[in-house]
């Protein structure tokens, strides 16, 4: 079993797949909404409330683990204490 500490908050959780391996479903949905989401909206990204509301889960703590989990895996970048501040790797920031 693969523990990965979280780089925001410190605590360590277990990710849904092992990091070499490609990105489970649910990182996968998130993944392609914030992408949507950031080409839609003039590159800003959703904020939590969003993700939560369009991955049907009722904890913004599950949220905060798949954007880790994003984060370490390499397809997003986030700014540490700062709102929407969330990028896709590899795409223009413009």
């Amino acid at each position: 079993m693969v523990v990965i500490t979280c780089p925001h908050c410190s605590k360590p959780f277990t990710p849904e797949a092992p990091a070499a391996v490609g990105l489970t479903e649910r990182q996968n949905k998130l993944f392609k909404f914030i992408k949507v989401y950031i080409r839609e909206n003039s590159g800003v990204a959703p904020n939590f409330d969003e993700m939560k509301s369009f991955l049907g889960v009722s904890s913004k703590t599950t949220v905060h683990h798949l954007l880790s989990e994003l984060e370490v895996r390499g397809v997003i970048r986030r700014l540490p204490n700062k709102t929407r501040a969330i990028s896709i790797v590899g795409e223009a920031t413009c």
